[in-house]
């Protein structure tokens, strides 16, 4: 993106989902680094990952989705994957390079929406004390 950024100008900017560098065995916190004022948009997604199966099946793990219980992976709500330190990390971060976009909840948990977009306003808003 900054490659392309540099060459076709600034109209170009990033959608940063931390639950997608996780999976890939990114840092978020180094993608808000690089990406500063290319930063449009930021996803409140986490990735848990399942050590027995991730260890089995690797990260391109076939099994259905919806066999949480047996997949190497699955996207969850914000502070399952990674704890409230890490989040809190995550929103130190865009806050430092000044970031002032929406964070939005992407949900993908196997969790009804009902639930899970409650549940994730709750934590992110316990992040600020």
């Amino acid at each position: 993106l900054l490659r392309l950024r540099h060459a076709c100008g600034p109209a170009l900017d990033a959608n940063l989902d931390p639950s997608h560098c996780w999976w890939q065995g990114m840092d978020p916190l180094i993608s808000v680094e690089l990406l500063d004022q290319a930063l449009f948009h930021v996803h409140l997604k986490d990735t848990t990952f399942n050590p027995r199966a991730l260890a089995q099946n690797g990260l391109l793990d076939s099994t259905p989705f919806d066999d949480v219980a047996n997949r190497a992976w699955h996207f969850s709500m914000p502070g399952e994957g990674h704890d409230a330190k890490v989040w809190q990390s995550l929103v130190t971060a865009l806050q430092h390079i000044g970031y002032a976009g929406v964070l939005s909840i992407e949900h993908e948990a196997p969790v009804a929406p009902l639930l899970g977009v409650p549940q994730t306003l709750r934590f992110m808003r316990s992040l600020a004390g």
